[in-house]
């Protein structure tokens, strides 16, 4: 289970809210594609972040590439609010989780049939997702739940100075 700062929650919020999308699908993709890990690399590419960005991607964005994207957006809240955001804007808004997805995966295939068939090169390189509807099912499948780590609130903390304030006086008077 993924959890997420709740600043980090509020940064998905907003994001999801700007871009017209559903949270839980954003949250979804993103964990899909890269575990919430904000500077995880593809073995097998040039794709880092988020939503694994390409070199490609990134230099079309205005940076060096996609290490230069990352490393100029260190954590998830840099990336939801700069790249993740100006990548997809153009796109939104996301009615339905393919339209999200495939903004993310296959951006031509955001509004086709979801038995749509992607090309043996596409086939290749992402094995077992034949059709739009494999790489739904798979981000879907992976998704999950995530929590929110709450911090301790003012309340909580003066309780808890209270209490062992007087733990400690009721020590001393039990002499322990």
């Amino acid at each position: 289970m993924t959890t997420l700062t709740s600043s980090e929650d509020r940064a998905l919020s907003n994001l999801a809210s700007k871009l017209r999308a559903n949270k839980q699908d954003l949250f979804n993709l993103i964990n899909f594609e890269s575990g919430w890990n904000p500077q995880i690399k593809n073995p097998y590419s040039s794709a880092r972040g988020l939503i694994q960005f390409m070199d490609t991607t990134a230099k079309g964005m205005g940076y060096n590439g996609s290490k230069d994207l990352i490393d100029t957006h260190k954590t998830r809240i840099a990336q939801l609010e700069g790249p993740v955001y100006k990548y997809l804007k153009p796109y939104a808004p996301f009615p339905t989780q393919q339209s999200l997805y495939m903004a993310v995966f296959y951006p031509k295939f955001r509004k086709v049939s979801p038995y749509t068939e992607f090309s043996d090169r596409v086939k290749k390189v992402n094995p077992n997702i034949n059709i739009v509807q494999d790489y739904v099912d798979k981000v879907n499948r992976k998704g999950g739940n995530y929590t929110v780590k709450k911090g301790l609130g003012l309340g909580t903390m003066t309780i808890l100075g209270l209490a062992f304030y007087y733990r400690k006086k009721l020590m001393k008077m039990l002499k322990l």
